[in-house]
């Protein structure tokens, strides 16, 4: 009987402390759930880079994983939003290497195009675990359109971190395939000066005057300066084709169809809707005939000395002057011809063959719309990489960070700490300068959509008129028309007619919806 009731006793023991330690345990819990600490199985996203230099990176191998001090900050720093996302980033090759010396300039730069124009197809059999990556405009289709994900209370951020005119512009047949980096995208033509050869030679420019004259007519002008001496003192000389961007000039007027490319070819006509052949317009004639002149008088010694200064250069896509210190880029004087514009960028975009697709589009929303997050990956770890002076960004090893600081390829510039050149109240500045609504170009958002079979066209094509300027712009040519009916003539056997028939009915039928 005793020994029962020993039993008995310790067994209701047992039973009080397996309750008491279950009552424990759970209040446990939810003290741990109630201090933050999350129990979400975190889902590893692989964001794809394509210039790891940018973090100091030099050894990166293609298609493999980055380590980086920022990169766990990243990380850690996304546990603090109460995102379950754990981001590997790895390295997106965006050159060809596969070119040689025995290619021709045709050859080098259809590969070139064809390279870059299938960088995320090329991805993707590369790496099936791909969830975000930089965006690539001729390939929209590879990435899931962000509007109604970005308009969810997780991500809405997102959408006032950036003006609406940045995400106006960069829309895609009126989708969002990307979130834009956050710099700011306005364009101007700006006629630009060595300030050292102005004080050299007495020289004082009337802005007005100056910005009343065509690009020749500026080059007339300084030209009785380099008639008896190309290169003056060893270190000036006049310009060149390359120093004065004259296919960027036209951006205002022509919408160049290869976006994100160096092209020549085929371009939206702003004015008119229509789809043209760039070969044959006044503005590319006009364009070639200044170029020959350079070269045939050479203007620009050839090029043959890479030190030496232009002393006239023609700037499309500057450092705004409001949003600048007054000590930046004090090498040049620069005047605006008042033809300002918005201009698409490169930001990243979310794959369609993601298998998390919302965790990707969630922590790259919160790239741009988290301040933290966008100092780390723009200027590196505090103390670290930078020190803040006065409210700027400094870089500690003595490289300029405000060259490159909006471009980095994560994060927002106009939210992160403004760098060295750039003036402290940039976000108030940004949105006055993007108030005017004819900043917007015609036809910004249009992008052809073409099958495997148009594109070997379009890259004939887009290689026949490379080539075409090139030459014009590198040798003499002893007469120009005739040399442009010839390469027209090549344009019209690769099939030319029929790919602006093909587009224009796309651009027409994307204007009736």
């Amino acid at each position: 009987m005793g020994w029962g009731f020993l039993f008995i006793n310790r067994g209701e023991t047992f039973m009080k402390k397996l309750k008491y330690f279950s009552i424990l345990l759970l209040c446990s819990l939810h003290c741990l759930l109630l201090s933050g600490c999350s129990f979400q199985k975190k889902e590893e996203i692989v964001w794809y880079i394509s210039n790891p230099h940018f973090f100091h990176i030099e050894d990166a191998v293609p298609y493999e994983d980055l380590s980086s001090e920022r990169f766990d900050l990243f990380n850690k720093r996304l546990e603090e939003l109460d995102i379950p996302a754990k981001v590997t980033f790895r390295y997106l090759p965006d050159m060809d290497m596969s070119s040689d010396e025995s290619d021709s300039i045709t050859d080098t730069y259809k590969k070139s195009l064809d390279f870059s124009a299938h960088l995320i197809r090329t991805l993707k059999e590369q790496d099936p675990q791909a969830d975000i990556v930089p965006f690539s405009p001729m390939e929209y289709r590879e990435f899931v359109a962000l509007d109604d994900s970005l308009a969810s209370e997780k991500n809405s951020s997102v959408l006032d971190s950036l003006p609406d005119p940045i995400w106006n512009v960069n829309r895609i047949n009126g989708k969002t395939y990307q979130i834009p980096r956050g710099s700011m995208p306005l364009s101007d033509t700006i006629y630009s000066f060595s300030v050292s050869f102005l004080k050299d030679y007495n020289l004082t420019l009337n802005e007005q005057e100056i910005t009343s004259m065509t690009p020749e007519e500026v080059i007339d002008f300084l030209f009785p300066y380099f008639e008896d001496n190309r290169l003056l003192d060893k270190k000036y000389y006049l310009t060149s084709a390359d120093d004065l961007s004259l296919g960027n000039c036209n951006y205002y007027k022509y919408l160049p169809l290869l976006r994100g490319f160096s092209d020549s070819s085929l371009a939206v006509d702003r004015e008119n809707g229509k789809i043209v052949n760039l070969l044959t317009t006044e503005e590319m004639l006009n364009n070639l005939s200044l170029a020959q002149r350079i070269y045939r008088e050479d203007l620009d010694i050839h090029t043959e000395l890479q030190t030496a200064v232009p002393v006239f250069t023609i700037e499309t896509i500057p450092t705004l002057e409001e949003l600048t210190v007054s000590t930046a880029y004090s090498d040049r004087i620069r005047f605006s011809l008042g033809k300002r514009y918005l201009c698409p960028s490169i930001g990243n975009g979310v794959l369609n063959t993601s298998s998390n697709q919302q965790l990707a589009i969630e922590v790259l929303a919160a790239s741009m719309y988290d301040e933290t997050l966008s100092n780390l990956m723009i200027y590196g770890v505090p103390d670290k990489d930078y020190t803040l002076e006065n409210g700027h960004a400094i870089y500690k090893f003595n490289q300029v960070i405000s060259s490159v600081g909006s471009f980095s390829p994560v994060g927002n510039n106009l939210i992160a700490y403004p760098n060295e050149y750039e003036v402290t109240d940039k976000v108030l500045v940004s949105e006055k300068l993007l108030e005017d609504e004819s900043l917007l170009l015609p036809c910004s958002n249009f992008v052809p959509d073409v099958d495997d079979t148009t594109w070997k066209q379009i890259s004939e094509i887009a290689a026949i008129s490379h080539e075409a300027v090139f030459t014009a712009e590198s040798e003499e040519i002893s007469d120009l028309n005739t040399f442009l009916k010839e390469q027209n003539q090549k344009l019209y056997d690769a099939g030319i007619e029929s790919v602006l028939s093909g587009i224009q009915s796309q651009f027409d039928a994307q204007k009736e919806d």
